[in-house]
């Protein structure tokens, strides 16, 4: 735990956080996964009427969107794990050459 100038840090906590953040990550992308297989539509489902080719576009927009959004909560959960983990680091590391200092 780093002390310093009225605040403390808890490094153990925040990479915790940065791996839960990363595995949520990898969920999230196999729930997409799953969305995808189960979105896996034959256009000839929608049969052959004069509406079908709007249901059609419809779908494939709607499943777009789900994808782009999903792909980006995923990236972004991703890269803030990555930021907890890398600031718990960066905290440890102050914390051994605070140590260092005040020893020598």
């Amino acid at each position: 735990m780093a002390e310093n100038a009225g605040f403390e840090v808890r490094p153990g906590e925040l990479e915790k956080a940065g791996e839960q953040f990363q595995e949520a990550a990898k969920q999230v992308t196999e729930a997409l996964s799953k969305f995808a297989a189960a979105t896996s539509i034959s256009p000839a489902a929608f049969g052959e009427l004069p509406a079908s080719d709007k249901m059609r576009m419809r779908f494939k927009a709607f499943r777009d969107q789900v994808d782009k959004g999903t792909e980006h909560l995923a990236g972004q959960l991703n890269a803030g794990g990555s930021n907890l983990k890398t600031t718990a680091r960066v905290y440890r590391a102050a914390e051994v050459a605070n140590t260092i200092h005040q020893a020598g």
